[in-house]
């Protein structure tokens, strides 16, 4: 049989088959929600009201990014620059576009410069990295306050003492098991993109189904967390450029994303949802803070900062 009588039987059979495909999705998605049900050891209701509720808050931001002109897809192929007679240039090719954007991340990477931990005497004592020593004696309370000190950062220091409700809850099992590594893996999505070379989502993704693939992965991610280290790879940081707003080619507007080791990435998230979870239980964490917390929505800080705005 030719390619092309291959490709006639394929279409006669896709056509012929059509009719049950509202069927075989309404399978699918009933396999779909008992095998979920299943994974998070809850009923057919939590699962479907929790897809309903993604679906719901999908649609909202759709609307949302629509409405805003937030939406923007388009590559970014060119640059618009101001000269130094104040003139704006439009930049059209890689070798002239990538200095000048470079130049512009750089100066707001920079912003922290001058600031009291960027400067003596903070700066002697924590270096670049927060030596571990006197960050401990920070988390302590025990940090003596050199003189000299931005009377701000001063008190910023005193509150990050360690309060007694986290200290009674001890550490923070930062072990990854391989049925956490491959939970989190099937979360996330092909497309996301990481840093250039790279492995990306997509090989994590694949590989969290195989159970060897998956010990090791889970070993490889755990490892750096436990023994304090950073994998060479992970220095490794691509800077992309995408649009703010529609047709605003000014490089000053643009906002620059930062892409990172996807491994890299996803311990990232491990240490934050871990963190948070840690904090709830200890009752460490203001009621006004709602990013990534259950019964916290967008709309209602939305609707507190408006409120408290109308009472200034």
């Amino acid at each position: 049989m030719t390619a092309t009588e291959k490709h006639h039987a394929a279409r006669k059979h896709y056509y012929q088959e059509k009719p049950n495909f509202p069927e075989w999705r309404q399978a699918f998605h009933t396999d779909k929600i008992d095998e979920l049900a299943k994974e998070d050891n809850t009923s057919r209701k939590v699962i479907l009201d929790r897809i309903q509720r993604e679906k719901k808050s999908a649609e909202m931001g759709r609307q949302s990014r629509w409405i805003t002109g937030k939406n923007i897809k388009a590559p970014v192929l060119k640059a618009i620059t101001t000269n130094e007679r104040g003139e704006q240039v439009e930049l059209n090719t890689q070798e002239t576009m990538v200095p000048v954007i470079a130049a512009s991340n750089l100066l707001r990477q920079k912003q922290s410069e001058g600031s009291p931990f960027m400067i003596s005497p903070l700066l002697d004592d924590f270096g670049y990295l927060a030596e571990e020593e006197y960050a401990k004696q920070i988390i302590a309370g025990t940090y003596q306050i050199p003189e000299g000190t931005c009377s701000y950062a001063a008190e910023f220091i005193e509150t990050l003492k360690m309060s007694d409700a986290v200290k009674e809850l001890g550490e923070i099992d930062l072990n990854v098991t391989p049925k956490q590594n491959r939970e989190g893996w099937k979360r996330m999505k092909d497309k996301t993109s990481s840093a250039h070379d790279s492995i990306g989502f997509s090989h994590y993704r694949t590989a969290a189904y195989d159970d060897v693939l998956n010990k090791i992965d889970a070993f490889i991610q755990s490892a750096p967390l436990e023994l304090g280290f950073a994998p060479t790879a992970w220095g490794t940081i691509t800077d992309l450029q995408i649009l703010k707003k529609a047709n605003n080619y000014l490089v000053d507007k643009m906002r620059c994303i930062q892409l990172m080791d996807a491994e890299y990435n996803m311990n990232n998230k491990l240490l934050g949802k871990r963190l948070l979870a840690h904090a709830e239980k200890a009752v460490a964490v203001s009621e006004d803070q709602h990013g990534s917390r259950k019964n916290h929505k967008a709309q209602l800080a939305i609707l507190i900062k408006q409120q408290l705005m109308d009472t200034l």
